[in-house]
């Protein structure tokens, strides 16, 4: 038996690390960790946190705001695309589909930032439900959420 003590991880250190399975789920035995959520301070139920609650919701809107102008950007830089394409400019059409190509990336980015400020939304949401959380708050990010991603 091990009785050496545990290395407290670093979360700053976990992205990008590889890392293998104790116990391997379909011959799935490494991974690597391509991102870390921070759990926030648990707080006994029943216990106000109005800041953390709040500034959760407003990271979330802050972020589901960027994906909709830069979705909203996207869809002008097709068009774009397609109109140079359709007039034969084929030096313009060559450059908006190099742009097209790093918004892409852009894009999945943030989603992915917004994706992790959901999860952490919905947690928060789960732990301050009787003092803070209502439906009312939740559904509407909701639906706006899976607008965003197509889900």
């Amino acid at each position: 038996m091990n009785t050496r003590p545990k290395t407290p991880l670093n979360p700053k250190q976990l992205p990008l690390s590889k890392w293998t399975a104790v116990h391997p789920v379909n011959k799935e035995k490494h991974f690597i960790v391509t991102r870390v959520i921070e759990p926030e301070p648990v707080t006994a139920p029943g216990t106000p946190a109005p800041a953390s609650f709040g500034a959760c919701t407003a990271r979330l809107d802050e972020a589901m705001g960027w994906l909709e102008v830069e979705q909203r950007r996207g869809r002008d830089l097709t068009a774009r695309h397609r109109a140079a394409v359709q007039a034969g400019q084929s030096e313009e059409a060559m450059q908006y589909q190099r742009e097209i190509v790093s918004h892409a990336q852009a894009v999945h980015a943030l989603r992915q930032v917004v994706l992790t400020r959901w999860e952490r939304f919905a947690l928060t949401a789960r732990l301050v439900a009787d003092a803070h959380a209502s439906s009312e708050e939740v559904a509407p990010r909701l639906d706006r959420l899976r607008n965003l991603l197509g889900s």
